[in-house]
C-alpha cells in the first residue's frame, strides 16, 4: 500500500481499504503538518505513522486537542479514536470511491 492510499483510507471492507481518490489526488503529497493545519487529522496522523515521523504524530495530537478540546493523552489513543489501522501490511487490496 502506498502512503497516499493509506493516508486517505476512509474505511475497510474485510481486508480491502476504501480510499477517497479525490482527496488522495489533491492532498496526497502533503506533509503530516500540512494536513493537520488543513484539518485533515486522520490523514495527517496516518501520514506521520507511515513516515515514522514521531514529531509529526505529536504535532497532529496537539492540533487535534487544541481544536477539539478532547484532551487525548497520547498518539496511540488518537489512532484508536480516529479509526486508523496502524499496520498497512494487513491491507490486501485497495478500492477507490
Amino acid at each position: 500500500m502506498k502512503r497516499e492510499q493509506y493516508c486517505f483510507t476512509i474505511g475497510y471492507n474485510g481486508g480491502d481499504a476504501i480510499v477517497d481518490k479525490q482527496a488522495m489526488t489533491r492532498y496526497g503529497k502533503k506533509s503530516p503538518r500540512e494536513l493537520a493545519d488543513l484539518g485533515f487529522y486522520k490523514s495527517a496522523l496516518a501520514a506521520a505513522l507511515f513516515d515514522g515521523d514521531r514529531e509529526g504524530q505529536e504535532y497532529v495530537l496537539e492540533r487535534f486537542n487544541g481544536k477539539s478540546g478532547a484532551g487525548i493523552a497520547d498518539t496511540g489513543t488518537l489512532v484508536r479514536v480516529l479509526g486508523i489501522i496502524p499496520s498497512w501490511d494487513e491491507i490486501s487490496a485497495v478500492r477507490y470511491v
